[in-house]
C-alpha cells in the first residue's frame, strides 16, 4: 500500500497576513486559486469604484472651502469603504481558518 504524500503545513499567521495585506494573497498561499482570483478582482474593483469619491471626500476634508460638497460621493465612499472592510476580513479570516484545516489534515 502506498501511502500518500505528507501535506506541507501552512501558517496560519502568514495567510491572516497575507491576506490583510491584498485580500485573497492568503487563499493563494493555501491552494484556493479561484477563492483567491474572486477575492482579488473583487478588492480591485471595489478600489476602482471608491477612488474618485475618495478624492472628492478627501479634497472636502484638507480643503473644505474650496471643496464640492457631493453627497453622493460621500455616501460611495462609505460603501466602498465597508465593502472593503468586510472583503478584508472575510479573506483573513477565511485564509486563517483553511491554513488551519490543512494542518489539521481536514
Amino acid at each position: 500500500m502506498v501511502d500518500a504524500p505528507p501535506v506541507k503545513k501552512k501558517s496560519p499567521l502568514i495567510a491572516l497576513v497575507l491576506s490583510g495585506f491584498v485580500p485573497g494573497f492568503g487563499q493563494f498561499y493555501t491552494g484556493q486559486m479561484v477563492k483567491g482570483i474572486v477575492l482579488l478582482v473583487l478588492y480591485i474593483a471595489v478600489t476602482i469604484l471608491g477612488f474618485e469619491p475618495f478624492q472628492i471626500v478627501f479634497q472636502a476634508v484638507t480643503a473644505p472651502e474650496t471643496a464640492v460638497q457631493d453627497k453622493e460621493a460621500f455616501i460611495m465612499f462609505f460603501i466602498c469603504s465597508m465593502a472593503t472592510l468586510v472583503l478584508l476580513l472575510y479573506a483573513m479570516i477565511d485564509a486563517f481558518s483553511r491554513a488551519n484545516k490543512i494542518n489539521s489534515g481536514s
